[in-house]
């Protein structure tokens, strides 16, 4: 019961912790770059695990392209998860390379809803992995061994923007965490120990669907424009949320961010627990406000929505989550069910249904 207790709180505290590094990484804490940037690294090194300069590159880049199939990292989890299908062979900026998906793969996402959250209740793990990769792979540029020249994509720049004395504070503040892990471990016991970290990394996990929720079941872009028919079909109510009717009209940025991101409805006593996560609209568009002033934006957000015809979607968490599962498993199947998902002419079965 002690171990199972502690190690549910010990996720909660990874859960609530992440609150104050996404607060330091948006600068949103005392408003200076670099102040926030040695508390993210307190905060998400030291004690999460989490390199905030990947934590950066990741996330900004996620701000500026929300819902695009080709820039947004934070939608590219092919093969495990696919959200949309243009995603299937698409350039990744980010990641740059091709997203594919083998036949193997496209059986397995037509299940893609039932392991869903036992995926994201480990995904914590892939945090880590990736800010141990996003630190070798900065170490030559950092430290000028590499001229900017010879980078595969001007696009990752923002990858490589740390000095020498915050990459090393990223790696002392890394391996200050690992050691805290391994203490912990050595100090339960093996076995005790692995319970500990897999049952905390669990609970942690809820974190995961908390970021998901705001966005996997709203509407994609693919070259900085929407599929209209993509996104009539894809919404709780069967309707287009989309004020335009030209299938291939760029949207503006504060309407796009409107139809790509979701708000989720919740009792004033729970605030704490998403950490204004559930505020997601009013974050995305301004995205350096601290938390406790973005219920303040939720009324004058609706007005000037309305005025330009803008709908705005706000579900309870219980129905948000449904949302994204019915969103998943439609998605799966449709892969799953097809030879090659995406035709010549850049169309799927999903903009005829």
């Amino acid at each position: 019961v002690c171990l199972f207790t502690g190690s549910t709180l010990y996720g909660l505290f990874l859960q609530q912790i992440a609150f104050m590094g996404h607060d330091a990484g948006h600068n949103s804490v005392t408003g200076h770059e670099n102040s926030d940037f040695w508390l993210g690294v307190i905060v998400g090194n030291a004690l999460s695990g989490v390199s905030v300069g990947w934590w950066k590159s990741t996330h900004n880049t996620h701000h500026i392209a929300t819902n695009s199939v080709e820039d947004d990292p934070d939608i590219q989890h092919l093969p495990i998860f696919c959200f949309d299908e243009k995603l299937i062979n698409e350039w990744s900026t980010y990641h740059e390379k091709y997203m594919s998906m083998d036949s193997i793969m496209k059986a397995m996402v037509r299940y893609q809803h039932w392991y869903f959250y036992p995926v994201l209740g480990f995904a914590r793990f892939n945090l880590y992995i990736q800010s141990i990769i996003h630190l070798i792979m900065t170490y030559k540029v950092v430290f000028k061994k590499q001229p900017k020249s010879s980078r595969t994509n001007i696009r990752s720049d923002w990858k490589f923007k740390a000095s020498q004395i915050q990459w090393y504070a990223e790696v002392l503040t890394l391996f200050t965490f690992w050691a805290l892990v391994v203490t912990l471990v050595c100090k339960l016991g093996a076995v005790n120990g692995a319970i500990c970290l897999v049952w905390s990394h669990f609970v942690a996990g809820i974190l995961h669907v908390q970021i998901l929720l705001s966005h996997v079941a709203m509407d994609f872009c693919q070259d900085y424009k929407l599929s209209h028919q993509r996104s009539s079909s894809n919404h709780w109510d069967g309707t287009s949320q989309l004020a335009h009717t030209d299938d291939s009209e760029e949207v503006q940025f504060h309407e796009w961010q409107a139809l790509s991101t979701m708000d989720i409805l919740t009792p004033q006593c729970m605030n704490w627990f998403y950490g204004g996560l559930q505020y997601q609209l009013e974050h995305h568009l301004f995205p350096r406000l601290h938390r406790k002033n973005l219920p303040k934006l939720v009324p004058l957000i609706d007005e000037i929505m309305a005025k330009h015809n803008i709908p705005v979607k706000r579900l309870h968490f219980i129905d948000a989550n449904l949302l994204v599962l019915r969103h998943m498993k439609r998605l799966g199947q449709l892969v799953a069910d097809q030879d090659n998902p995406i035709g010549g002419d850049g169309t799927t079965k999903l903009a005829a249904s």
